[in-house]
Parts: structure tokens; C-alpha cells; sequence
């Protein structure tokens, strides 16, 4: 019987940067128990397209969806014929995620979007409540949070609010704490990933 590819075989055969990063050897770590199921999974950010097909490969029964900004990727996404749905939606507002999803109901979300740290925790806030019981949050290229032309407009950083969730860290901006205490409860866990010193992810994992 001829032996399953791993993730990270799929991620180099497909070219995504997934592989490159480290990311993949974690991944598979955590999602290896759901291959064969059938559930959702959401990437937001689709650049070329590339670790939308390895997710399609790794997991042939899921329901693969996408968003990203510009309207030609999410064409390209759509006529590959590959059973991934992918819609136009601004990170920066996300609420237009779900309007272009209003049905969302995902056990994986994967940010791979702009990295902005008001877009990431503006994402997490609005699509935390849709994650079912057991998924997942991950959040790829956090040490963005590290690099003050990511910040614009945001008073904290992305990194402080996951640290906070995991109880591991305090937010100074009463704002953005009220933001994110109700979510507290709701969290199983966080697990920091960082393979290479420019490049870290963190999987928040949500209560059964």
C-alpha cells in the first residue's frame, strides 16, 4: 500500500513558501488526526494559489474556502476546478468576510492576509465566533508584530493579545482588552511555533 505524501511533501511539490517557513512539519503535527474528515477550512490570503492546493491534497474531504483582496486571484481560484471556493473580501474590514460567507462554520482559519496587526486582530475578534468547538485559529507571520511598519493605526500589538489569551501576557489599551476578555473563556489553548528567527505562528485552539 503505497504510503500517504506528508504535508510537507505536498507543500514543496505545490511551491508554497508554507514548507520553506517550517510551518508544515507543525501543522501536520496538529491536523494529522483530521485528514479524512469532511469539515471547513478557511485561508484568507490567496497570493498564487499555492497552499489552497496543498490543503486541497492533504485534505481531500474538506471544504476548502479563501478570501483575498484582489478579484483576479479569487477568479483564478474559482475556474481551477478544483473544488475550492474562493471570494473577494477586504481584511480590512472583516465583517466582509461574512458577508461573502454568511454560512461560515470552520474547524481550520488560516491568516495568511496582509499581516497588519489591526487587520489580524480585527479577523480574530470577528471570526473567532464561528470556529466550531475543537478548531482552530492560526495565525502565520506574527513576528510582524515585532516590525513597527506593520502597526498603522493599532494601539497594541498582535502578539500582545495572543500572548494575552494564552495567559501569558497583559494589554495596556483598556479598549482592546474589553475586545478580547470574553474570548478568554473560550480558549483551550495557544501553542507559539518559531522554526526560524523571522518567522513565527501561533494556533489558538477553542474549547469542545
Amino acid at each position: 500500500m503505497k504510503q500517504k505524501e506528508t504535508l510537507t511533501e505536498i507543500a514543496t511539490s505545490c511551491r508554497t513558501d508554507k514548507a520553506g517557513h517550517g510551518f508544515t512539519a507543525f501543522y501536520e503535527e496538529k491536523f494529522e488526526r483530521w485528514r479524512e474528515d469532511s469539515f471547513e477550512l478557511l485561508e484568507i490570503g490567496i497570493l498564487e494559489g499555492a497552499s489552497l492546493r496543498m490543503w486541497r491534497r492533504y485534505f481531500p474531504r474538506a471544504s476548502i474556502r479563501a478570501v483575498d483582496i484582489s478579484s483576479s486571484r479569487v477568479l483564478e481560484v474559482n475556474e481551477a476546478g478544483l473544488g475550492m471556493e474562493a471570494a473577494e473580501a477586504d481584511q480590512g474590514d472583516p465583517q466582509s468576510i461574512l458577508r461573502v460567507f454568511p454560512d461560515l462554520q470552520p474547524r481550520i482559519i488560516v491568516d495568511d492576509g496582509s499581516h497588519l496587526w489591526a487587520h489580524q486582530m480585527g479577523t480574530l475578534e470577528a471570526l473567532w465566533p464561528k470556529i466550531r468547538p475543537g478548531g482552530v485559529f492560526v495565525m502565520e507571520d506574527l513576528h510582524t508584530s515585532f516590525l513597527k511598519n506593520f502597526q498603522r493605526e493599532a494601539r497594541e500589538s498582535t502578539f500582545s493579545v495572543v500572548s494575552f489569551l494564552a495567559g501569558t501576557g497583559n494589554l495596556r489599551d483598556q479598549n482592546i482588552r474589553k475586545r478580547f476578555a470574553p474570548m478568554v473563556c473560550e480558549v483551550e489553548g495557544v501553542e507559539f511555533f518559531h522554526p526560524r528567527p523571522q518567522s513565527l505562528t501561533a494556533m489558538i485552539s477553542k474549547r469542545r
